[in-house]
């Protein structure tokens, strides 16, 4: 008879070090915290809270154009919602011209009413800023 307590899945694992880094991050270890969302989406690329974990860090850490880069590929791998956080982070710090490029890739990969709603509320933020 196996007694022996059952192991947890590659999944259970990557959840656990998700609550660490979630953790560390709430607490201001953002440098930490990125460590371990970078070992998530080592592990499992395709895992969306990695890259957005990894890309609030370094906006923390006012690594602006690497969580730019960090979004980038989450929207590559196929993350709309990470493709507007790459537009306004680039928003954010001013490069207007990179942030409606990004809108643009956004709305080729999903045109949905949501995804155009918010498409155009980042652009009129921007309008809004150069009048």
């Amino acid at each position: 008879m196996n007694t022996a307590e059952p192991q947890p899945t590659r999944e259970q694992k990557l959840d656990a070090i998700y609550a660490l880094a979630h953790e560390l991050f709430e607490n201001g270890d953002y440098a930490r915290a990125a460590d371990l969302f970078r070992y998530m989406i080592v592990v499992e690329p395709l895992r969306e809270d990695g890259w957005w974990g990894l890309g609030a860090c370094h906006e923390r850490l006012e690594d602006y154009e690497i969580a730019c880069e960090i979004y980038e590929t989450g929207f590559e791998l196929g993350s709309i919602d990470l493709g507007l956080r790459w537009a306004d982070v680039r928003l954010q710090i001013g490069d207007d011209d990179g942030a409606r490029e990004v809108l643009e890739q956004v709305l080729e990969q999903d045109d949905s009413e949501t995804v155009v709603a918010a498409v155009r509320a980042m652009e009129r933020a921007m309008t809004r800023r150069t009048s």
